[in-house]
């Protein structure tokens, strides 16, 4: 931020700054060498504990910020190519319970936020439940993704799912539209 003199007043000039894709075309990249390096060696790569000692290991040192000199591209890079070849975490990745919610993502992402605000702010307000201080976030902690979760799942199912059937506009039997 630079000052500028005007007058006698000094005012702030703030560059302004546009965030396009282009901004993160790296990570699009990394994506597509990613998915071109497992389909080509998928078959040549043992399944073996280390590849979830390394992917564990990336995704924490991903998710805990430890990124200096665009190391995240590696990480990003390890998790997407051998996450295939591992052995627990595809297994806990087989889930039922975690691919369902891993589909339903984007509106876990796009309605949390606002089902939080409405159910915290709104009912919970105030309100204290237990004397210890960690047994109240936990109970709140588990009643608002029990709610999340719940709200998310039936925006799924009668929003986002329908609409991604080809020609969805067309059906007629509301049955086959929703739960097919």
């Amino acid at each position: 931020m630079h000052l500028s003199l005007y007058g006698n007043f000094y005012y702030p000039i703030i560059p302004l700054e546009v965030i396009t894709l282009i901004n993160y075309l790296s990570y699009f990249i990394v994506g597509f060498l990613a998915a071109d390096l497992y389909l080509e060696y998928k078959d040549q790569i043992k399944p073996s504990i280390w590849i979830d000692v390394v992917c564990i290991a990336s995704v924490i040192l991903f998710w805990n910020g430890f990124r200096p000199y665009g190391i995240d591209l590696i990480y990003l890079l390890l998790i997407l190519t051998i996450t295939g070849s591992s052995i627990y975490l595809k297994k806990f990745l087989s889930i039922p319970l975690v691919y369902i919610i891993g589909g339903m993502y984007y509106t876990i992402y796009m309605l949390h936020q606002r089902v939080m605000y409405m159910v915290l702010d709104k009912f919970m307000q105030g309100k204290i439940f237990m004397e210890n201080v960690f047994a109240d976030f936990t109970l709140r902690l588990v009643f608002i993704l029990i709610v999340i979760g719940v709200i998310s799942a039936i925006f799924f199912i009668f929003v986002e799912r329908p609409t991604m059937k080809k020609e969805w506009w067309k059906y007629r039997n509301l049955k086959k539209l929703f739960f097919e």
